[in-house]
C-alpha cells in the first residue's frame, strides 16, 4: 500500500460517524490466528479519540470540533531512526502505540491518509506460550542474518514472524 501526505481528509464522515464505525470494529473484533493487526502512534490516535468523544467522557472541549480533526496518521516516533527500517525497543502498548484490527485501520487510512514516505505497520496474530497457549499480535519480528558461505564480511538481516514459514 503506498504512502500518501493527505492535505485534506478524504471521504470523512462527521466525528460522531466516524467513533461509531470504529467503536464497532474494535470491541467486536478478536485476535484470530494469522489475521493483520496495525500499529499506530497513541498520541495521533489519542487526538482522533478526543475529536470524536470515544471513551473519553471528561475530556469534551475538543469533541466534535472540526478544527480538532487529525492531520495524517504519523507513526514515525514508533521507528529507531528518520529511515523507518526498524520499530524502536521496549515499546508499550497503549503508552507508545495501540494495536487496531485490519478494518479499524483501513477506516482511518480512508479518511486520513497515511504521512508520506510512511508505510503501515502490519502484523500477524500469533498463537503462543508453551504451555498456557494465548493469541497476541507479534509487534516485534524476529531478526534473521543472512550471508553465503564464501561471502561471510556481506551480511543481509531480515525481519521474519514467528508465523512465517522459511
Amino acid at each position: 500500500m503506498a504512502a500518501a501526505l493527505v492535505d485534506q481528509p478524504r471521504n470523512v464522515l462527521s466525528c460522531s460517524e466516524q467513533r461509531i464505525q470504529l467503536e464497532r470494529i474494535i470491541r467486536t473484533t478478536e485476535l484470530k490466528e494469522g489475521d493483520s493487526w496495525f500499529l499506530i502512534d497513541i498520541r495521533w490516535f489519542q487526538q482522533w479519540k478526543r475529536c470524536v468523544g470515544y471513551y473519553v467522557s471528561w475530556d469534551t472541549a475538543s469533541k466534535g470540533l472540526e478544527s480538532a480533526r487529525s492531520g495524517p496518521v504519523d507513526n514515525s516516533s514508533l521507528y529507531k531512526s528518520p529511515s523507518m527500517e526498524h520499530l524502536k525497543i521496549g515499546m508499550i502498548e497503549e503508552l507508545d502505540y495501540s494495536l487496531l484490527p485490519s478494518d479499524a485501520w483501513q477506516l482511518l487510512l480512508s479518511w486520513y491518509g497515511l504521512c508520506e514516505g510512511q508505510l503501515p505497520i502490519e502484523r500477524k496474530v500469533i498463537l503462543t506460550g508453551q504451555y498456557a497457549r494465548h493469541l497476541k499480535v507479534e509487534v516485534y519480528l524476529t531478526n534473521v542474518k543472512l550471508s553465503l558461505s564464501t561471502n561471510q564480511d556481506h551480511v543481509i538481516v531480515k525481519e521474519f514472524s514467528k508465523a512465517s514459514k522459511l
